[in-house]
């Protein structure tokens, strides 16, 4: 596989949409994958809840996201960033670089009136 450099110049004049998924913090924080298959096929949280949704299971949907809040967000909003593992470290100093590199591109991109932002 080959990588090449974007020139951030021609990027600032264009719409940018990202779409982040649960695999950019993989690593660091807990997924969405559940460690269970249904009939060969792995589950998620989301797969789950649509099951849930198209049989009424009201009762097993409020459960799911009991667990979802106890395995999924609740570790999130208790991380310690100061004792993180090295590859724990590696997803927060992606995030830092992928933050950086959209603040560059708009700091270059002229606002709404036609100026540069500086």
């Amino acid at each position: 596989m080959t990588t090449s450099k974007i020139d951030l110049n021609d990027l600032h004049d264009k719409n940018i949409n990202y779409l982040i998924g649960a695999g950019a913090s993989a690593g660091l924080f807990p997924t969405l994958a559940l460690d269970m298959q249904t009939e060969g096929k792995w589950e998620t949280i989301e797969t789950l809840a649509t099951e849930f949704d198209s049989i009424d299971a009201k009762h097993l949907k409020a459960l799911l996201f009991m667990y979802y809040y106890e395995e999924c967000i609740k570790p999130v909003s208790s991380v310690d960033f100061t004792t993180l593992e090295d590859d724990e470290q590696t997803v927060i100093d992606n995030y830092k670089k992928f933050m950086k590199l959209n603040l560059e591109i708009l700091l270059i991109r002229p606002n709404s009136f036609g100026h540069q932002v500086k």
